[in-house]
């Protein structure tokens, strides 16, 4: 397969911190692949020493099975990010930094059955808010929370123990209660949910995060035992990372910045969880990377290439950047707009 010059371009990046701006329907995991191929067949990093990572299981699992084709790839280790900080807290079980949970609970079940404990022990305690609970949205209250800990926002900061100094202080936070008023005693149903957690040791899929973060910060040996399983780093659709997830990716490829991440700035999708498009843009630029783009778009039609730079010109918090054209003009879209 012949590749685009900006393909080319990426292919080639050696070591050093990087960052990928690449359009939808760009061949960025061609890119990827024929990177990582390269990397391995020159000897510049063994395979087993390679991380390919996401937030996304589905792009995961398929750079997984692409990466298999490929006899000299088939050892790059590939890993969610919250595998990552998943592996971090099994360890620190092993180690006996944290209280291993007496009854195992399937970590999508976690969050519904802490959510039903606290709205129990709420009434039982008759606490100032248990009349407000009768009209609780779980879903929001449970996306509430899922926010928090993505942001690495803590229900009770007081009751963390981290070193005097480190710049974990600043980045740590004491959650705040949504912005409506009559949704305040959120943060008070929060913290007691997370005291529920603490006594039960369950482990949510946004704990595998928020706590993997913080066993890192809080024990040096186990960040040393991570740090020393890689040697390169590529990370796919940064652009929908949160805090807890830049925070283990910092603290991962903090020895060598072999450091290449791969997103789309105007595709950001999951603030909801506290995905923040400023990990790739402002706050990626403390490693002073190279840049590239991909830009051709070898999926959408030109009149939807034309529309859509059209549209998403208007953004004001993005890397300057235009789709190509590659295709030929077919059917002219239609622009909606939404009844106010």
């Amino acid at each position: 397969m012949k590749l685009t010059p900006e393909q080319q371009a990426i292919v080639s990046h050696n070591e050093g911190p990087a960052r990928v701006f690449a359009v939808a329907g760009a061949g960025k995991t061609t890119a990827m692949v024929h990177r990582i191929d390269r990397l391995v067949q020159e000897g510049i990093f063994a395979p087993n020493r390679i991380l390919a990572s996401s937030f996304s299981r589905g792009t995961v699992t398929s750079l997984e099975s692409t990466l298999s084709q490929w006899p000299a790839c088939r050892q790059v280790r590939t890993q969610t990010l919250h595998s990552l900080g998943y592996g971090v807290i099994r360890k620190a079980w092993a180690y006996g930094y944290l209280a291993k949970p007496q009854s195992a609970l399937a970590p999508d079940k976690v969050d519904a059955s802490l959510y039903n404990q606290a709205l129990r022990e709420a009434r039982q305690q008759n606490l100032s808010f248990k009349d407000e609970l009768e009209n609780l949205d779980q879903e929001d209250f449970l996306a509430y929370v899922s926010n928090c800990k993505g942001r690495l926002h803590y229900a009770d900061l007081s009751r963390v123990t981290f070193a005097p100094a480190g710049p974990h202080r600043q980045i740590a936070q004491p959650a705040e209660p949504p912005s409506e008023e009559e949704l305040s005693w959120y943060l008070d149903l929060y913290g007691l949910f997370e005291d529920i957690r603490d006594r039960q040791g369950w482990i949510s899929f946004d704990d595998m995060l928020m706590s993997g973060w913080q066993l890192l910060v809080q024990h040096p040996d186990l960040l040393s035992d991570l740090q020393d399983q890689f040697d390169c780093i590529i990370v796919d659709e940064f652009q929908d990372v949160n805090r807890a997830q830049f925070g283990i990716l910092d603290l991962l490829g903090k020895p060598h910045r072999n450091y290449m991440v791969i997103g789309d700035d105007d595709q950001t999708i999951y603030e909801w969880r506290g995905a923040e498009v400023r990990f790739m843009l402002q706050a990626f630029d403390r490693y002073h990377p190279t840049n590239y783009q991909i830009t051709d778009n070898f999926r959408c039609q030109a009149s939807q290439v034309v529309l859509a730079n059209a549209v998403i010109r208007h953004n004001r918090n993005r890397y300057p950047k235009q789709l190509s054209l590659t295709q030929g003009f077919g059917a002219v879209p239609e622009c909606t707009r939404p009844l106010t």
